[in-house]
């Protein structure tokens, strides 16, 4: 789980791109993102094929996860208009 959790970041950042602000991506975090995507190629391809039962399981979590950081960034962003409470 911990494995596949490591892709989130790659998820995240196709998705921003369609923000009104998007990150920029600087050549080190591509460096970054590499790395993780080799170490988990690496991983998976040693991996029994019974263990692949709950891949399932982390793909839903990364979902339900990156999903929710990008909202959260996307609400409280300075370039939303905040409620006033008073």
């Amino acid at each position: 789980v911990v494995t596949f959790r490591a892709l989130s970041p790659l998820l995240s950042l196709c998705i921003e791109r369609f923000y009104p602000e998007p990150l920029r991506v600087s050549p080190g975090m591509m460096a970054s993102i590499a790395a993780m995507l080799l170490g988990t190629a690496l991983y998976a391809s040693e991996m029994p094929s019974s263990h692949w039962s709950g891949v399932h399981w982390a793909v839903a979590n990364i979902f339900f996860a990156v999903g929710d950081r990008l909202l959260q960034r996307l609400m409280l962003a300075k370039d939303q208009c905040p409620v006033d409470m008073s």
